[in-house]
């Protein structure tokens, strides 16, 4: 995806809502995957982080916390169908207690 693409994306993001929209982001540890988190938290978004590095996700975890939303950090490869898998269980399990 573009530059271009993302910012088009972000401007159709409808994240205004009185409930806070849940984002799953991939490759969240680092460059245009930790751009976008940064994006969606400042927007009020609670993001579930998915990555392999842990110390990224947890940089990116305070990130988000510092503008104000929520994060849920699973290290996970994407590469691994079964992993990513598990990582949806528990993103979904995490948001439906919230709820």
């Amino acid at each position: 995806m573009s530059a271009q693409e993302i910012e088009q994306a972000e401007r159709n993001a409808s994240l205004t809502s009185d409930r806070a929209e849940v984002v799953v982001v991939t490759g969240a540890s680092a460059g245009l995957g930790r751009a976008i988190v940064g994006a969606f938290a400042r927007e009020g978004a609670h993001i579930v982080l998915l990555a392999r590095g842990q110390d990224g996700l947890e940089g990116a975890r305070h990130e988000v916390e510092a503008l104000g939303s929520k994060a849920l950090v699973i290290p996970v490869d994407v590469a691994e169908a079964e992993a990513v898998e598990q990582a949806a269980e528990t993103a979904y399990s995490a948001v439906k207690e919230k709820k």
